[in-house]
């Protein structure tokens, strides 16, 4: 005989276990739109509670309210700024207030600025690298203690393909992804032997509004051949759940690597310089 209880399926005596993110607490920063978005779906349709991290009230709430008419779990929206250097730091307070430890971690906000505008705009830059980096870092090790006393956690890194490879648009930004994917092997290596599963995810060109958002714009032509965040999400969750200390999402991008692996990096840079950021407009 077989029966369905809340929390497992039961049958001839045998009580099977639980999906991973059942029930447990996730945290999404960046979760109001893009990648940050699709992921937020994606746990949710894994049974995960989630407090939703973003700048935006309204974007956040309207994301609450559409999760909660297809999924029954509890969700939580908390408006931050992750560009405020107290913001990791009041995150973590607003879950000991409201007493949820949380199990899964996803550290995707982001944010970049033109290798133009730098110069120009040097506390722009700091700001940025106080979300990709700064609270990043600070995140992470605020909640791996939880993780660890329970012997159960996971956090996801979302990095980006410039990572490893050479891009001319955005050059701190560049340098930033890499600290990422440096950090996260490092955490790997350290904790996962705790029962901890550390990833970093490294999208490449996705259809998000990241692009125009940033001042990056895409040519037409290209666009269309962007993947979807639904695609890095679900790749995303698979390899973190795989506890692969790195991933690259969708045939296209893995494939952009390896052929940067074959020419000088020098030569990717200059010729992105001479014939993408020219007319990288729509």
């Amino acid at each position: 005989m077989l029966f369905i209880t809340g929390e497992a399926t039961i049958g001839a005596g045998n009580k099977l276990k639980p999906k991973p993110f059942q029930g447990k607490w996730t945290l999404v920063t960046g979760a109001s739109s893009g990648i940050g978005r699709a992921i937020a779906f994606e746990l949710a349709s894994r049974q995960a509670n989630l407090i939703l991290v973003s700048r935006s009230q309204a974007a956040l709430d309207s994301l609450k309210q559409q999760i909660e008419t297809n999924y029954q779990n509890q969700t939580l929206v908390y408006v931050s700024d992750l560009s405020k250097p107290e913001a990791a730091q009041d995150i973590e307070q607003f879950c000991q207030k409201n007493d949820i430890t949380v199990t899964v971690l996803v550290n995707n906000a982001g944010v970049a600025v033109k290798t133009e505008d730098e110069i120009k705009n040097p506390a722009l830059v700091s700001d940025m690298l106080r979300i990709l980096v700064g609270n990043l870092t600070e995140l992470s090790l605020r909640f791996l203690p939880g993780m660890i006393r329970q012997s159960e956690g996971y956090i996801l890194n979302i990095g980006s393909i410039v990572a490893l490879v050479p891009v001319a648009s955005t050059m701190t930004y560049h340098a930033a992804k890499a600290y990422v994917l440096a950090f996260t092997r490092a955490l790997h290596w350290e904790y996962s032997k705790k029962g901890i599963h550390i990833t970093c995810s490294l999208p490449g060109a996705t259809k998000t509004g990241f692009s125009s958002a940033s001042g990056l714009y895409v040519p037409a032509f290209l666009w269309k051949r962007y993947g979807s965040a639904e695609m890095v999400a679900k790749d995303s969750i698979k390899a973190l759940l795989q506890n692969r200390w790195m991933v690259i999402p969708g045939w296209s991008n893995r494939g952009l690597y390896w052929l940067s692996r074959l020419l000088p990096h020098h030569w990717i840079y200059q010729g992105q310089k001479k014939y993408w950021t020219r007319y990288r407009r729509v």
